[in-house]
């Protein structure tokens, strides 16, 4: 197999995981109720040891919610940044699982399913030069 031929197979394998990424969240907006959440703090946990030998952290939000049928609940997002992303006392826009509300996301430009576009890309980059190089 060429290296044309791997950069094809590449870009397929990274549609094919932007696919499933798109639906699991797809699934998840579509039986997903909204409210409405309020950041309570950042919470900072250190991050396996890197290369370096150095310990960083990631600062997670976590957020304090009310159902719709009036319970509370909090939860940490699963999705960390090296600075707060949000201050505390932040309303942010979530959506909750009403089977069970701790299965719960901050609804942003991710959730919303718009990182298929970058998985497509990617992958379009990926299959076209693949081609290129097979062309040589």
């Amino acid at each position: 197999m060429g290296v044309g031929s791997v950069f094809i197979v590449s870009g397929l394998v990274i549609a094919v995981t932007g696919l499933g990424f798109y639906q699991n969240e797809r699934t998840f907006m579509k039986t997903a109720l909204p409210a409405t959440g309020k950041v309570i703090k950042s919470e900072y946990i250190k991050q396996p040891f890197n290369r370096k030998g150095d310990a960083k952290g990631l600062f997670y939000p976590v957020v304090a919610f009310q159902t719709a049928d009036g319970k509370n609940y909090e939860f940490r997002s699963d999705t960390g940044k090296e600075s707060p992303a949000y201050t505390e006392g932040e309303q942010v826009e979530i959506r909750y699982n009403p089977q069970n509300p701790t299965d719960t996301k901050i609804v942003t430009f991710w959730s919303n399913g718009r990182f298929l576009f970058l998985f497509g890309l990617f992958s379009f980059a990926f299959v076209w030069i693949g081609f290129k190089m097979n062309r040589r």
